[in-house]
Parts: structure tokens; C-alpha cells; sequence
């Protein structure tokens, strides 16, 4: 091998080095942020929750909140390369078994979604056909403001 072939080797190793290992830039997202999540009326992190080394990736980072796990019991932080990109809080309501509610919020558009998840009533419908079609035993449901405030505090 040459020199120029050391070279490019040793280019490549750099790039997936710093890939890996410094990107994304800023991962000071947790508990530190909490001040900026107040400003832009996100749920903070309690001292006591811990980020799941499971569900954590390179661009995302997965907090818990420990047991009990009734009402905000989850948040996945997704980060780009310099800044964050999406805040996804979960919450649990024990008065509805079998449903969960989260808000993502776009940290580009600096807009809020909720979304609402409960168990598909009708698990069994008929096609056009007439052919029995299976449902998926939960449906997900795009909700507003108003329903996902209610379903939180209920």
C-alpha cells in the first residue's frame, strides 16, 4: 500500500470516528434545558427521571419517569446534528385503561401535535367486497388542543 492509500484510509476512519462519537454536536438536552422547555411550554424533566439506554439512539434520547407511570410518564428527544428537532411527551391516564395520549412538538415550525391512542372498538369491519377485514386492536387518532388537555388532566 502507499501513502496516498494510508491517507484516505485514514480520512475515512476520522469521518466515521466523528460521526459516531461527536454528532450530534450538543446532546444537553435533559435536565440542563428545562429552563428553555419552560419558555416554550413543554413539560419538564423531574430530577428523578432516568434516560432509558435501551430506547436511546445517536440522534434521540428516551427519558422515564419511574414507576408509578399514571400521567406524563415518558419524553424522546430527537436532535439533528446542531440543534433539537422534535420533543415527544407521553402520558397515561389510569381512569382509561388502554389509552395514551403525547404532544410532539416541533422545535422547527415551533408548532404542537397531539395525538390520542385507544383500543379499536371495532377490531372486525366489512370491505367493500364483502370480505371481513381485521382491524389493528388500537387506533390512532390526530386529536386538538382542548381533547389532549382534557384527557391529560382528567
Amino acid at each position: 500500500m502507499n501513502k496516498k492509500t494510508y491517507i484516505i484510509f485514514g480520512i475515512i476512519i476520522g469521518f466515521y470516528l466523528v460521526f459516531n462519537y461527536a454528532v450530534p454536536f450538543n446532546k444537553n438536552y435533559g435536565i440542563e434545558y428545562n429552563t428553555e422547555r419552560e419558555k416554550l411550554g413543554l413539560p419538564k424533566l423531574e430530577k428523578n427521571w432516568k434516560v432509558d439506554e435501551y430506547g436511546t439512539e445517536q440522534f434521540s434520547t428516551e427519558w422515564w419517569k419511574p414507576e408509578p407511570r399514571n400521567g406524563h410518564f415518558k419524553k424522546i428527544i430527537e436532535v439533528g446534528i446542531f440543534n433539537p428537532k422534535t420533543e415527544t411527551d407521553y402520558y397515561q391516564n389510569a381512569k382509561r385503561k388502554g389509552t395514551f395520549s403525547w404532544s410532539k412538538y416541533d422545535f422547527r415550525n415551533n408548532e404542537f401535535e397531539y395525538f390520542l391512542e385507544k383500543p379499536n372498538e371495532k377490531t372486525v369491519s366489512v370491505t367493500k367486497n364483502g370480505n371481513l377485514k381485521l382491524e389493528k386492536p388500537t387506533e390512532t387518532l390526530k386529536i386538538n388542543k382542548t381533547e389532549f388537555e382534557k384527557y391529560i388532566t382528567e
